[in-house]
């Protein structure tokens, strides 16, 4: 959809480029997501295309979409800023783009979905995989309300669509950037995972095993700590365990706070040491790659998933046959590759 989704009908980018003062090349971009944009070119964007909208007599909202999360806090920032920057943009199509936290219970996740059921047109989840949200889901699609995954699946469930990585493969990834780091020796590791129920943190944790149980087998996974997205305790285990664990090598942040285990690494000295590979790089965060605290970082393009499950459900209802999976790319970031447009926000 892309382009034609985010431009009234009967517009091209031209004109919505002369009407804005700006190049086709900047509002090709926004429209894509595809780059960073400064925020007063992207507010001429949107009141160029307010009054191309008016202009060609765009349909009042039709359709409401909720997106629900209950994912790490600094993500579900990212996400909610997402959100917050299209409203604007998806109303000139008719739709109205909501955004709901919930808790870390599946229960009262599926409580909500239950709730949205008499006044939303769509839903877009990432959160707690569980019996009772599947369920929950379930009853959406059998009333005609399409449900799209994003960035985690929810197992068993009758969902239409999943917008994200393939997480096994991620990481399996990590496993072999792990084994290239400490190549190949008799190694001790531990992974921090975020938490136990969530389906993409689940995958990460059996396609980095099994990567090295098949090509590693002597780098051992020692322990795997719970750090419930919280940084301070993040830091505490991390830095109680790594001086308790002097033999430890590698750390695989699963859905963890970074900045916590950085910050211990850093403080007990053990950047030449520990090979410290994690997920995503929020603002702020970047000195963990540039200081080599962290070796390596794999992120999504979030904004790229979100602004695709938004589609799926619009496409749903207009009538565009798409695939049930759509798989998005993950970057492997160093700290001579990192630049603004791989930081998460």
């Amino acid at each position: 959809m892309g382009n034609r989704i985010q431009l009234p009908r009967g517009v091209t980018i031209r004109e919505l480029a002369d009407r804005a003062g700006l190049s086709v090349a900047t509002v090709d971009r926004a429209l894509n997501n595809r780059a960073n944009i400064r925020q007063r070119n992207l507010d001429r964007i949107q009141e160029a295309l307010s009054g191309l909208a008016e202009e060609v007599g765009l349909p009042v909202e039709q359709y409401n979409f909720h997106f629900l999360t209950g994912a790490d806090p600094r993500f579900t920032q990212a996400q909610k800023s997402f959100v917050d920057t299209f409203i604007p943009v998806w109303r000139q199509n008719g739709v109205q783009l909501h955004f709901k936290m919930c808790g870390q219970s599946g229960d009262e996740t599926a409580e909500m979905l239950n709730a949205l059921s008499s006044e939303t047109d769509g839903v877009i989840l990432d959160v707690e995989d569980s019996a009772a949200v599947g369920s929950a889901v379930d009853r959406l699609i059998e009333m005609g309300i399409p449900v799209a995954t994003v960035f985690a699946d929810i197992s068993n469930s009758k969902r239409n669509y999943y917008v994200g990585a393939d997480n096994f493969a991620v990481g399996a990834t990590a496993g072999f950037l792990m084994g290239v780091a400490l190549q190949g020796t008799s190694e001790e590791i531990v992974l921090f995972v975020g938490s136990a129920f969530n389906r993409s943190l689940s995958e990460r944790e059996m396609g980095f095993r099994a990567y090295l149980r098949e090509n590693n087998p002597r780098i051992k996974v020692t322990e795997v700590i719970q750090s419930k997205f919280d940084a301070e305790e993040s830091y505490e285990l991390a830095k109680d365990f790594l001086t308790r664990s002097p033999s430890t090598t590698g750390i695989y942040g699963i859905g963890s706070q970074a900045e916590g285990i950085g910050r211990a690494i850093k403080e007990l000295d053990l950047s030449n040491k520990i090979t410290y590979i994690d997920h995503e790089i929020y603002p702020g965060a970047e000195w963990l790659l540039k200081e080599g605290i962290m070796r390596f970082s794999l992120t999504q393009d979030l904004n790229l998933a979100m602004r695709i499950s938004v589609e799926r459900l619009y496409g749903h209802y207009s009538g565009e046959t798409s695939e049930a999976v759509t798989l998005t790319p993950v970057n492997i970031i160093t700290k001579y590759n990192l630049t603004k447009n791989f930081v998460t926000s």
